[in-house]
């Protein structure tokens, strides 16, 4: 059974913008992914988005609903592993594991962080790097996550990488029927310039046959680059109600 689905915003920098976020959810059951961004592992840059060394430890909060991940973005295959304990001592008791977005990183290591760490949460994003390893196709996408069976959560298909770059539904549905097949336990999750005002549109060609997560960030954000609290909400409440229209849908079907 694929694990629970969840509503995902990434680019917390505070544990302000967390606290504000968790207080306002809506009477919902589903879990929210509170996503902090590690770039590079120079904390430094992009500091409304990516958060210093010193206060990485301050920003997840404990919540029955919150799912927190720390979102690593990294070339530095040879340290992988040595950077995934450094940033999770650094993250503090209540971080639940990684999301990497990286393209195809080596099974040895997340094997030997599954053996530390066995209750973590791992999602690996599949960008455009990891589309150009296997042509382009959502079939050979598939089949290479078979490698990663037992060692990945979810999956999430992540063609904007944080930029706002809205979503192709067809792909996405292709993509997720063509896991599901292979792989029909690992969570899927849609990503791609989703905010409130269009879940509706990207997302009903595909709920009704994949139960899929969601992951927003770049227009969830102001022109400060600050996390638009109040437009997360509507984001939130959004999809929530089309999460709930669907599982109907899908039951009754």
């Amino acid at each position: 059974m694929p694990p629970q689905p969840y509503i995902g915003i990434t680019g917390f920098a505070h544990r302000d913008e967390v606290l504000l976020m968790v207080n306002a959810l809506p009477n919902t059951d589903r879990l929210i992914m509170v996503g902090v961004g590690v770039r590079d592992y120079q904390y430094n840059r992009g500091p409304n988005r990516y958060p210093t060394a010193a206060n990485l430890g301050q920003i997840f909060v404990k919540h029955p609903q919150a799912l927190n991940l720390l979102h690593v973005h990294t070339e530095r295959r040879a340290e992988l592993l040595e950077d995934m304990f450094l940033l999770r001592g650094l993250a503090g008791p209540h971080c639940h594991g990684f999301q990497l977005n990286m393209a195809w990183p080596d099974q040895k290591v997340l094997d030997e962080y599954r053996s530390e760490f066995p209750g973590d949460t791992i999602v690996l994003a599949c960008d455009r790097s990891a589309f150009r390893k296997v042509l382009g196709s959502c079939k050979n996408l598939a089949q290479r996550l078979r490698d990663y069976d037992g060692l990945i959560d979810y999956v999430a298909i992540d063609k904007s990488g944080g930029t706002g770059k809205e979503l192709d539904s067809s792909f996405l549905l292709h993509c997720f029927d063509q896991i599901a097949v292979v792989l029909p336990d690992l969570g899927l999750v849609a990503t791609g310039g989703l905010y409130s005002e269009n879940v509706e549109s990207r997302l009903s060609p595909i709920l009704p046959l994949h139960a899929c997560s969601s992951d927003a960030e770049g227009k969830l954000r102001t022109k400060d680059d600050l996390l638009d609290i109040a437009e997360s909400i509507r984001y939130v409440q959004a999809i929530d109600a089309l999460f709930r229209r669907f599982e109907e849908v899908r039951v009754q079907s």
